[in-house]
């Protein structure tokens, strides 16, 4: 992934450009870091912020900020907090600001607003005068303050990219009058696209929000400009239970809805049934697969989310029409997208590779899990998948997977105990 070159704003080699005496600045935070301590830091933004199904639906560059300044500090341990609400403009986190953030007595505040400022036709120098409220209340409360320009948007209500760069000049010019740091999302994601449209279209969820893959490209962006040093996310693996919900409704003897694709649908009531301790009933929905990627990605849309299940597993075959690559992007994205809740997770999504249900692919097939598999981890989740020289049919590799969350999900349940 394309990485942008931003200014390094170092004092003792790991602190901001100088500002004004009296000004909180993040040197605290990162002074904190640096002597092994754990620095509030609060993330204060809008959806792009906020942990929803463009992500997964439970972590989001909030979380993966917590991990990079780990990185970069590794006796440390920040208190993340993501402030972020769908939907918010400046003046609805100006609503907010007292009981989301401030009362939350923060040593950083990272901001990130814009984008519905933008989508709702607010004047850039009203968006200034929210935005410099904001900073001077934060700044008031003895915060540090590090702002973040919104992100890259390719067709989001209309707004141009000059109308995008008017705004995101609009926070390096309320960041320069207050001596503040600029972590420069936009530019990010512009230079991304830019250099590797490819890894670009692998990054988002939809023409606004990034997927994971994009959100670890903001977080690494964020500690640059906090840390005034580089550090490397993509590594950074999704949490290791993701069937929790499923594992804990059915191991209480609580029924449990699937809905999946063949010829998972067929198997997955055995293979739950057999977890130990399962004494839930399982009811399975066919998504049925004899269609286009297009048409999954309707069906999806038209009825995962309205059946409120318990777990979701998509199974793309290998063969899914899709005219090019751009197509199959988009349209798996999006039958992840709608696989998951909106908010917060309420289900499961098991993500299972073509080459589980069917192991001799094409060159041309073998290309598309790929992009499958990058735009899984998107999501925040492990794909079921086969290893290199396993001829297990799909039956025992979806067994042995289900139990393996069964015994990181039990171990889990232990440590809580």
């Amino acid at each position: 992934m394309a990485r942008v070159a931003m200014v390094s704003l170092m004092l003792g080699g790991a602190l901001m450009a100088s500002h004004g005496d009296d000004a909180p600045t993040p040197a605290r935070a990162v002074a904190l870091l640096a002597e092994g301590g754990a620095p509030t830091i609060v993330c204060f933004g809008d959806s792009i912020t906020g942990a929803y199904y463009h992500t997964g639906s439970k972590r989001a560059w909030t979380d993966m900020l917590g991990v990079a300044l780990r990185c970069l500090y590794p006796a440390s341990e920040p208190v993340m907090i993501n402030a972020g609400i769908s939907g918010n403009t400046t003046l609805a986190g100006l609503a907010r600001l007292d009981r989301d953030v401030i009362a939350r007595d923060p040593d950083l505040v990272v901001v990130m607003f814009g984008i519905n400022d933008m989508s709702r036709s607010t004047p850039p120098e009203d968006y200034r005068q929210s935005l410099q409220e904001l900073v001077e209340r934060l700044l008031a409360a003895e915060a540090a303050v590090v702002l973040c320009t919104p992100t890259l948007s390719t067709n989001f209500g209309g707004h141009s990219l000059e109308t995008q760069q008017a705004y995101c000049a609009v926070v390096r010019e309320v960041a320069a009058e207050h001596s503040l740091s600029v972590a420069d999302a936009h530019q990010a994601f512009a230079s991304l696209r830019e250099h590797d449209p490819h890894a670009y279209a692998l990054a988002t969820s939809d023409a606004v929000h990034p997927n994971m893959n994009g959100h670890k490209l903001i977080a690494e962006t964020v500690a640059r400009a906090i840390a005034g040093r580089e550090v490397d996310l993509s590594d950074v693996a999704p949490p290791d239970v993701q069937m929790a919900q499923t594992l804990a409704k059915g191991c209480a003897g609580e029924p449990v809805r699937a809905i999946a694709m063949p010829p998972y649908d067929g198997m997955l009531r055995d293979v739950l049934m057999a977890v130990p301790g399962w004494s839930g009933e399982v009811e399975v929905t066919t998504w049925p697969t004899d269609a286009s990627v297009e048409e999954l990605e309707q069906w999806a849309k038209a009825n995962v989310r309205k059946l409120q299940p318990d777990l979701v597993v998509v199974a793309v075959p290998a063969d899914a029409v899709a005219p090019d690559d751009a197509r199959y992007i988009s349209s798996y994205e999006w039958i992840l997208n709608w696989s998951l809740d909106f908010g917060p997770g309420t289900w499961d999504c098991l993500p299972v590779l073509p080459s589980v249900t069917r192991p001799e692919l094409s060159e041309a097939e073998i290309q598309r899990e790929e992009i499958a598999r990058t735009l899984v981890a998107g999501k925040d989740l492990w794909p079921l998948e086969r290893a290199a020289g396993d001829d297990a049919g799909p039956q025992e590799l979806l067994t042995r997977f289900v139990l393996e969350q069964y015994e990181r999900w039990s171990l889990t349940e232990a440590q809580r105990e």
